[in-house]
């Protein structure tokens, strides 16, 4: 063998998790902070909107007329501390691609689809059957 006890890998294992423990710690703290100041979600009344970055900012947007369908996903756990994931789908007319947002981490995601529907409903242009 190598000439390590059972013992000595034990120790080599102790000494090895906490550092492990503060590293992925490090990470989640990392993303976070990303997420908080680098993130900007909106919707206004004629879009969904996008910004992303923290040096540069792409955006994105997503006008009501274009979006097809408003999702949530949630874990369990996201369930139960009410925050989830939110996907707005819209149809592409240039390319045969989806085009897709994602509100990521949202807390009260039930909430902003709500808001977001009430906007989409608003910004619906009449048709025939909504003047009669």
């Amino acid at each position: 063998m190598n000439g390590y006890t059972l013992d000595d890998l034990i120790e080599i294992g102790v000494n090895i998790l906490p550092v492990i423990a503060i590293l992925a710690g490090l990470y989640l703290f990392i993303t976070g902070v990303y997420h908080k100041l680098g993130i900007d979600y909106g919707i206004t009344s004629r879009r969904v909107v996008l910004k992303d970055g923290v040096f540069h900012t792409d955006t994105e947007e997503l006008n009501f007329s274009d979006i097809e369908s408003i999702t949530i996903h949630q874990s369990p756990f996201g369930k139960f501390l009410d925050y989830g994931d939110i996907y707005f789908s819209a149809i592409s007319y240039h390319s045969a691609s989806k085009r897709e947002i994602i509100f990521r981490w949202v807390t009260n995601p039930s909430k902003i689809r709500r808001v977001a529907l009430a906007g989409l409903d608003a910004y619906a242009p009449a048709t025939p059957q909504t003047l009669l």
